[in-house]
């Protein structure tokens, strides 16, 4: 079965396929999309092809460029932009210039505070995906006030994606704002067919609830990992049940016949009980409490 890395290298030659992530605390789903055929046929070919898996897995690291945008009705907290105090050097002197130095000086910025959940967003990333010898640089942010998208992300996907979209198929793209309703707490894009233009490039990328950032209430950071993990073409826990030939198509990933309650924990679950390991309910591609 292939590692995280060698998937990410032979996935990132592909473009965007449909996924999207429910955050909800009455509903039991999670996704509301399935993963493509091509994805699926694609874990199959990869998982059967160990020998050359053996060869490729170097341990060599991936570094992708990362381009996180923020899409706010307004410029407050509840419109999803956000303030901080803004500390920057500036120089001064006092009486003689041997007394010259560099203070500290403060002023009240929109928005920053946002900046600052975004860098933790960051290492929350990184930290998930170092042992699978992945890094994300964060190469900018765009700041947006566009209510319309902020608050119908999916009517105007194309929209606010096709004016913000950086780089290639390999670039990380994440949007994020407010108004995600029904239960979503985001979507992301499975690799497709290979495009580094038009349509299904703007296409690609992951948009998640601004709420689920490291600092909001209950919450840790996780929603953007499990969904840059469909990014990599990451299937849920959970994808074929209890099939042992298939499944989720990880070899190290007990089978699991369902989704878990995202509110709940539940250690020694085992929805399989035929076949080996018990639910894996602390994996990132699976349901649980943060």
């Amino acid at each position: 079965m292939p590692s995280l890395s060698y998937l990410a290298a032979a996935l990132l030659a592909l473009g965007p396929i449909a996924n999207a992530t429910l955050l909800t605390r009455e509903q039991g789903e999670f996704c509301d999309s399935q993963p493509d055929a091509d994805i699926l046929a694609l874990h199959e070919q990869l998982s059967k092809d160990e020998s050359r898996l053996t060869r490729r897995d170097t341990g060599e690291r991936i570094s992708l460029e990362t381009w996180v945008h923020v899409i706010a009705t307004n410029q407050t907290k509840e419109g999803g932009w956000l303030t901080v105090s803004l500390c920057f050097h500036v120089p001064f002197c006092l009486c003689m210039p041997y007394l010259c130095g560099i203070r500290l000086r403060c002023s009240n910025r929109i928005f920053l505070e946002q900046e600052a959940e975004i860098d933790s967003q960051m290492k929350v990333l990184n930290n998930a995906f170092a042992p699978s010898n992945l890094t994300f640089n964060l190469n900018g942010t765009t700041w947006n006030e566009n209510a319309s998208w902020a608050m119908h992300p999916k009517h105007f996907e194309m929209d606010y994606k096709t004016k913000l979209h950086k780089g290639t198929s390999r670039t990380l793209n994440l949007y994020y704002l407010p108004g995600i309703h029904d239960g979503l707490g985001g979507f992301c894009r499975f690799p497709g067919i290979y495009t580094n233009r038009g349509e299904e490039l703007a296409r690609d990328g992951c948009v998640i609830g601004s709420f689920t950032l490291p600092g909001n209430p209950g919450v840790l950071g996780m929603v953007t990992v499990h969904e840059v993990g469909h990014w990599f073409g990451l299937l849920h826990t959970f994808h074929g049940g209890c099939n042992e030939e298939g499944g989720d198509f990880v070899a190290d990933t007990p089978a699991e016949a369902s989704a878990n309650n995202l509110d709940e924990c539940p250690v020694g679950r085992d929805t399989c009980p035929d076949l080996p390991g018990l639910d894996p309910v602390d994996n990132y591609m699976d349901y649980s409490g943060e």
